[in-house]
């Protein structure tokens, strides 16, 4: 529900939800979530 509040950005999400987004992140693995087909917050930056 928050991912999608947040149009599915990690970072806005773990911030609302009080956590670093590392832990966001290692919580959507534990749980086994896809968000591979969920739509970007942000493009990546180029590196």
């Amino acid at each position: 529900a928050t991912l999608e509040l947040t149009e599915h950005n990690q970072a806005a999400a773990a911030r609302l939800l009080g956590l670093d987004r590392s832990v966001l992140r290692r919580r959507i693995k534990k749980l086994g979530l896809d968000v591979s087909q969920s739509t970007p917050g942000r493009p990546r930056r180029a590196e």
